[in-house]
């Protein structure tokens, strides 16, 4: 959807068959303006299953850590702009695989402007919606106070998505906003481009495909639960800790009000990320498109809707640390080569459910075990 407002956009304010750019048609401006309006009135009965702004237990829980800040409105356009350069890539630095797939094989990531520019006018039409929704931008910022994160998130009784209705009258409003300060990006700007010439149909039928596999894996949630609808860091600022400061601060506002988070997460390498911050799998969707398209594009195959629960604990491992060190403080085992059970959750089931160990050699350590676990 958000690929095709660009396209009929950019004919607005270059009408098919002109030889030079001309000046946008201000008719067509007005009308489409009152063609939106129109709807404000039947739309407000359709707007998404959103629950609204940060309660003032929210805003302590997310700036509890003294690091992380909720952005204003007038800083949204710099919100966008870093999505842009962060989900494009760079020929340094991987894209986000959803973002990649839908662009394609036509864009290099050596033309990193054009991809960028692609990107965050693509990924602005998603800010806007879910700001406009009673979502919140959050920042992770460096000691000079300079951006170098953000999470676009927003709290929602279901994930039921918004009616086409009200995702019309976002777009078509976000559009004729970037429509009037020139913020089209130049793919759309020329008509006779040859890459829009080869690429337009492809990244809109790539991008309807995308935007339909959200809404199914999304729908399927029907618990109240935050929503982390994008997450960007600033290439050179990627591997620092600014994405796993922001997606704890959204998960301290989901346990400060007992509700889980959802994430939908592309590639191997971002699913790991949020397992490390205790996300679970639920589902995982392959990403194809059927048609024919200009130019053959492998389909996307890591698609995975990821959820954590409020008081889940993360990095196992690291707490399985801690608790050695505890018992190796009060003299157990530190005598003997006996290690500790796989995991502290397996040992205590297993426990449970089946009668202590019988005497072993090995003694004091493990009986010290044993009480442990018991």
């Amino acid at each position: 959807m958000v690929a095709k407002i660009c396209g009929k956009a950019a004919k607005v304010v270059h009408p098919p068959g002109s030889q030079k750019p001309k000046r946008t048609d201000q008719r067509s401006m007005v009308f489409a303006e009152l063609d939106a309006m129109a709807l404000l009135f039947s739309l407000r009965c359709s707007r998404p299953a959103t629950v609204g702004p940060l309660t003032k237990l929210e805003a302590r829980e997310v700036t509890s850590d003294g690091k992380t800040s909720v952005l204003t409105q007038a800083e949204y356009a710099a919100a966008s702009e870093l999505i842009g350069r962060s989900l494009a890539g760079t020929p340094q630095h991987d894209p986000e695989w959803t973002v990649d797939w839908t662009i394609g094989p036509q864009l290099k990531r050596e033309n990193v402007e054009l991809r960028s520019s692609l990107t965050e006018c693509y990924l602005s039409f998603v800010v806007s919606e879910h700001t406009r929704s009673g979502g919140v931008v959050l920042a992770a910022k460096d000691a000079d106070g300079k951006l170098q994160a953000v999470c676009v998130c927003r709290k929602m009784s279901s994930g039921k998505m918004a009616s086409p209705l009200w995702q019309g009258w976002v777009f078509s409003t976000h559009a004729i906003s970037r429509m009037a300060k020139g913020k089209l990006p130049p793919f759309y700007m020329s008509k006779d481009a040859p890459l829009r010439k080869t690429a337009e149909k492809s990244i809109d039928r790539r991008s309807e495909c995308v935007f339909k596999a959200m809404e199914q894996l999304h729908e399927q949630e029907t618990r109240p639960h935050w929503y982390v609808a994008v997450m960007a860091v600033e290439p050179l600022a990627q591997g620092q800790g600014y994405g796993g400061q922001l997606v704890r601060a959204v998960s301290r506002m989901a346990a400060a009000d007992g509700v889980h988070c959802y994430v939908e997460a592309s590639g191997t390498r971002n699913k790991a990320f949020y397992e490390h911050l205790g996300f679970e799998v639920l589902e995982q969707k392959r990403l194809t498109v059927y048609e024919t398209v200009d130019i053959e594009w492998p389909g996307q195959a890591h698609f995975y809707s990821m959820v954590r629960a409020p008081h889940v604990k993360e990095n196992v491992g690291r707490k399985r640390r801690a608790w050695g060190r505890r018992v190796a403080a009060h003299g157990r085992g530190s005598q003997s080569p006996c290690a500790p059970p796989p995991s502290p959750l397996r040992h205590s089931v297993l426990s449970a459910r089946t009668p202590p160990p019988p005497p072993s050699p090995l003694g004091q350590c493990t009986a010290a075990w044993s009480d442990r676990a018991c």
